[in-house]
């Protein structure tokens, strides 16, 4: 709002429509503000549309992203889980508009510095699906007591399946119970230290179909 300084012939001090008015050395100074840039319509519905696709993805496992970027948020304790899976998510994002889809082969559900045991593999089972890796001494910082983060994302079912903590390293395995049959998903490994301290990357096996007999 905009003010006389002194009655109603003094110069007027403030904002005025599209400008702003002010003393400087003692003399009165009027500039013209600049206009806000509108962002174009298709440009936002294209904005809005990555950002719906990347939603529908992170959506179902938002319990499972809290301890996936755990090692993130300690770094930044500003942020929160769902700003980096979001950025994460975002950077996968493939295709056309109106057709982007996420590439589920490169993006990441977990972050961090722990590094993966080597020859991780899958198979189904009739309880669901068995995840499998090596056990030998792992390099530091990995300890046979991290814990294993296993996932099945159902793509179009607004679904995961999940266990955030699951078996030791040392282990070996770890069987993820599955709860929709005939449904492609996407499956992801991650491990994370037994005091949540520091996570690995995650690491997408690929996509699979369960029929409920393994």
């Amino acid at each position: 709002m905009a003010k006389f300084t002194n009655g109603v012939h003094s110069p007027v001090i403030g904002k005025l429509a599209n400008t702003t008015s002010y003393i400087r050395k003692g003399e009165a100074i009027i500039r013209t503000r600049p206009k806000g840039k509108k962002v174009p319509l298709a440009k936002r519905t294209k904005q809005q549309l990555s950002t719906s696709v990347v939603h529908e993805f992170l959506r179902p496992m938002q319990e499972f992203l809290k301890f996936g970027f755990a090692y993130d948020v300690s770094l930044r304790p500003t942020c929160n889980y769902y700003n980096f899976a979001f950025r994460m998510a975002k950077q996968a994002i493939i295709g056309e508009h109106p057709k982007w889809k996420i590439d589920y082969s490169n993006v990441l559900v977990a972050k961090g510095p722990l590094p993966l045991p080597k020859n991780i593999q899958y198979e189904m089972v009739p309880e669901g699906v068995k995840f499998t890796w090596d056990t030998d001494k792992p390099e530091l910082p990995a300890k046979f007591s991290d814990l294993a983060m296993v996932i099945a994302f159902y793509p179009g079912e607004d679904r995961a399946d999940f266990i955030r903590s699951a078996a030791y390293r040392l282990a070996g395995e770890q069987i993820l119970p599955l709860g929709v049959k005939n449904k492609p998903m996407e499956l992801y490994i991650a491990f994370i230290s037994d005091d949540h301290k520091l996570v690995s990357n995650s690491y997408h096996l690929g996509q699979a179909i369960w029929d409920g007999q393994g």
